[in-house]
Order: structure tokens, then C-alpha cells, then sequence
């Protein structure tokens, strides 16, 4: 399965939302400090397809990075210099974590799966160097590993089983912490997935909340993750919700019973909540924002920003000095 959008068209707003918890599609790295450059998000007009653009929050103009047939999930370096990005672009289609300059030059692969890694959610280490991601475990489920932005050899930071699948790592920008999702494999049954926050080695966790999908704050004080919301009479949506790391006091961000939310990160300056609302009836994977709570924004991204082509995913916002 390439695309959660086109699962979703087909299966419907619930069997989404199981998914993204589960299979930790969707996600962007965390937000490291700085001040709001450009909005790097998988798009295309095609949902069997998506590449690498950029979007400029305040004039809207875009500029596509890669020309691939399947390019999704980036994820800024700490300095803005590079992305990070899931593609099949390697021999025979096999997807594999790549990386290209913000400048659309340096383009390269930094793992070499030949089909068994199945990578995803690729999130930046605080010094740049290192590029962890979600990868098939051998044994089944799912587990985080660890690649130099050079490439080549791969590490295993958080081992999975099909009983503990794990996924969707996120470094905290000062290095010294990394976030993820654990929980029983299960596809298209409910099964409650936690978030834990742990060394940047894998050791030490310690479970914080139910949901998926956790991004640090630039300033590593919070995450941001997104969980199911119960709407009544069977319906499930999605919210997307805050945890503080220093008080374990959870914000609500926003909500939606018609719609998928997924992939929320916050902007360098930590004023916005970026993220994919999906709407079901209309097919489409548009671009929102939300203030974070308790802050008054200086700005405010364009309004209906992407909204020329039908599907926008997985956001992650470019920090500047």
C-alpha cells in the first residue's frame, strides 16, 4: 500500500483512522526551532501517485523537488538544508528512505531495502546526522531504525514483534529524547496503540498517552500525536491533541467527525499546528492549520494554501536561523 488516501476512499473514514495509528503512515519528523521557512508536503493530482513540493505559507507559490512516481512523508533536517523522504525511485520500485537538498539538488538513497525494509515515517536526529524511520521487523510488526543522512548501514534503535509493533519516531530537538508509537500489530481491529518517550537510543521508555503520530515541540516541552475520537452511534473521527512532558497535561488542539486528521506538526516558532485533514465524500487530502493553544500567532499562513491539486499530506514546516 503506497497512499493512506487511497485505502481510505475505498474502505472508509474508520478503517483510516485504524490505519494511521497502526501502520504510522502519514507523519513528518518533529519541529526544531527556528523562524517559519517554506512548507515541504507529499502532493499530486493523482492519489495512486505523490512527490516532494514546497509551499511558501505567505504567497502560496510551489515548487516541486522530486519527479518520482511515488515520493511521500518529509521531514525537515534541524538547519532547513535537507529533506528526508520515502520513495520508490530505487531499482524496481522498492521504497526506500532518500534525501534531497532544499535546493532540489544532492538527491541520494540512504537505505537499501529490496523490498523487505518497507520504510516509512523518516524523522531527523537534533545534530542532523541521522535519519530514524519505521521498517518492517523480521519477525513481523514493525520496528525503528536508524540510518546515517550519508546512507548506508542501518541500526535497530526500538525492536518490534507483531504483539509490540512500534513506529513513527520523532528525536526531540535537544537530542536527548525520542518519541514513538507501540502497540498489538492489528489492521482492521481496535487495538489501543500508546505513545512512549524514551532515550534517543531506544532505552528508557516510559508509555505518556494513548493515540499516534507524536512530533515534539521546537522547544521539546510538548508533543503533539493524534488519537480516535468516539463521535456516537458507531462513528469514529480523529483528534489531534497535546501533551505537556513537564506537567502531563493534555490540549486540545482540534476535531473532526467527518473528516481524517492526521499528520500534525508544529511550526518552528511553535505558534501553529500544521496538518492533513481528509475528507472522505470529496476524496481529498487538503492542508490545514490551527493556533497552538494558548498562543496568539503574529501571522497566519495563506488562506486555501495548496488547494490547486487534490491531495496534500504529511506537512513538515522548514526552520530557519
Amino acid at each position: 500500500m503506497r497512499r493512506l488516501s487511497s485505502a481510505v476512499v475505498s474502505v472508509g473514514l474508520a478503517a483510516f483512522v485504524v490505519m494511521t495509528c497502526v501502520l504510522g503512515g502519514g507523519t513528518a519528523g518533529a519541529a526544531f526551532p527556528g523562524a517559519p521557512g517554506v512548507i515541504a508536503i507529499g502532493r499530486s493530482a493523482d492519489p495512486d501517485s505523490s512527490n516532494i513540493w514546497t509551499l511558501d505559507w505567505r504567497t502560496g507559490a510551489a515548487r516541486q523537488l522530486t519527479y518520482d512516481d511515488y515520493a511521500a512523508e518529509p521531514t525537515f533536517s534541524p538547519d532547513g538544508r535537507w529533506i528526508a523522504y520515502r520513495s520508490d525511485a530505487s531499482r524496481y520500485g522498492r521504497i526506500n528512505i532518500w534525501a534531497i537538498r532544499t535546493n532540489g539538488r544532492g538527491r541520494h538513497r540512504l537505505t537499501l531495502g529490496h523490498g523487505e525494509l518497507e520504510p516509512s515515517s523518516p524523522a531527523f536526529s537534533a545534530n542532523g546526522r541521522w535519519v530514524a524511520f519505521t521498517a518492517a521487523a523480521p519477525g513481523g510488526g514493525r520496528e525503528i531504525d536508524r540510518v546515517a543522512l550519508s546512507g548506508g548501514h542501518r541500526r535497530v534503535l526500538v525492536p518490534g514483534t507483531p504483539q509490540n509493533s512500534v513506529g513513527t519516531p520523532s528525536y526531540s530537538p535537544d537530542g536527548r529524547h525520542l518519541a514513538w508509537v507501540g502497540g498489538p500489530e492489528v489492521l482492521w481491529g481496535r487495538a489501543e496503540r500508546h505513545i512512549y518517550n524514551g532515550h534517543t537510543n531506544g532505552r528508557g521508555a516510559r508509555r505518556l498517552t494513548n493515540g499516534g503520530e507524536p512530533q515534539f515541540s521546537p522547544d521539546g516541552r510538548s508533543i503533539v500525536f493524534a488519537r480516535d475520537l468516539r463521535c456516537g452511534r458507531g462513528v469514529i473521527g480523529t483528534e489531534i491533541d497535546i501533551i505537556s512532558l513537564e506537567v502531563h497535561t493534555e490540549w486540545h488542539v482540534t476535531a473532526s467527525c467527518g473528516a481524517g486528521l492526521f499528520g500534525a506538526t508544529y511550526s518552528p516558532d511553535g505558534a501553529w499546528v500544521a496538518y492533513s485533514r481528509f475528507s472522505v465524500p470529496e476524496g481529498k487530502s487538503e492542508l490545514a492549520f490551527t493556533p497552538a493553544p494558548g498562543v496568539t500567532p503574529s501571522y497566519a499562513p495563506l488562506p486555501g494554501l495548496g488547494a490547486d491539486l487534490p491531495v496534500d499530506e504529511a506537512p513538515t514546516w522548514q526552520p530557519l536561523p
